[in-house]
């Protein structure tokens, strides 16, 4: 039973996270005066909490299910023998080193790179091993589907309207079209910039409390990654309601940003002491310790 619970949970999850679309057949009457339409600011993004009016930030990092379901979206379009879909695969050669008490580095008892991305055991645990280009392709997917989600949510059409939707495609729809002047405003994702580094950097600094257990501690991420020898998993998988808090800046894995070979916030084999100040650094892309996150802001669609 645990095991059905512990692939469900985590499935269910990224069903919204992608998907998150009634597929209800129901008559198409647009919500003309809904949220989407008048105050997009205000839309909690999927997985996202906003942070303020100009920003979301995912609330922990792109995990492996997150990155598997963006695969199997390509598959279907792509083919899974085409070069393309291949492009999209992370780096999983070879096994997974971690670090022991000492300090010192190890290979990890069996596990591999492949075995920690397909494994359901792993589906909440960041993804690791993707380039930032990879990183930039899944961003503009994820931006397609949620705005497919919110458009069919309030009725402009149904989801299964567009066989592949695009945000480009959309724009230049004969629905957008009709609809121009109510829909003004569309979700743009992207991966942090360094402008966005004095926010996420004040966001690192607040602990999250849990079940007793302060999640964002460098104490406590320290102990379960030496407990495990693996990254943290999003705490939150399987255990009950999210916390209004951004969880896993500082440790765990570092983070990409919008510049090549540049990550932020240190990971889970470097010494505390040095990671605790939000580090920027210098980091090999695709890395078994670099992943990322989202953040995202609403955009005035710029009329011809």
């Amino acid at each position: 039973m645990k095991s059905i619970v512990s692939f469900l949970g985590p499935l269910l999850g990224l069903l919204f996270f992608v998907y998150g679309c009634n597929q209800t057949k129901y008559i198409l009457e647009p919500k003309m005066d809904s949220s989407f339409t008048t105050e997009p600011y205000n839309i909690q993004l999927p997985e996202m909490l906003i942070v303020n009016d100009s920003l979301s930030l995912d609330i922990t990092e792109i995990s492996n299910i997150n990155w598997r379901m963006f695969l199997h979206y390509y598959k279907r379009i792509l083919g899974e023998h085409s070069p393309e879909y291949k492009a999209l695969l992370p780096d999983t050669s070879g096994y997974l080193y971690m670090i022991n008490e000492s300090g010192e580095l190890f290979k990890h008892g069996g596990i591999s790179k492949s075995e920690y991305f397909w494994s359901i055991e792993y589906d909440a645990f960041p993804v690791v091993g993707v380039t930032l280009e990879q990183a930039k392709k899944f961003t503009q997917w994820r931006a397609d589907r949620v705005l497919e989600m919110l458009l069919v949510q309030n009725r402009f059409f149904r989801v299964s309207t567009f066989e592949d939707f695009t945000t480009d495609k959309f724009l230049t729809s004969e629905i957008y079209e009709k609809y121009k002047d109510v829909i003004t405003y569309i979700p743009e994702y992207s991966i942090p910039k360094k402008i966005h580094l004095p926010v996420l950097k004040s966001l690192a600094e607040e602990s999250v409390v849990y079940d007793d257990d302060e999640i964002n501690s460098l104490e406590n991420a320290l102990h379960l990654q030496l407990e495990s020898g693996l990254p943290i998993r999003d705490a939150y998988a399987r255990n009950g309601p999210r916390n209004e808090r951004i969880i896993n800046l500082i440790g765990n894995v570092s983070e990409m940003i919008d510049e090549a070979g540049t990550t932020v916030g240190g990971n889970y084999i470097q010494n505390l002491d040095d990671i605790k100040d939000y580090l920027i650094q210098t980091s090999a892309i695709p890395d078994q310790t670099v992943g990322f996150r989202n953040v995202a802001k609403w955009v005035k669609i710029e009329k011809d």
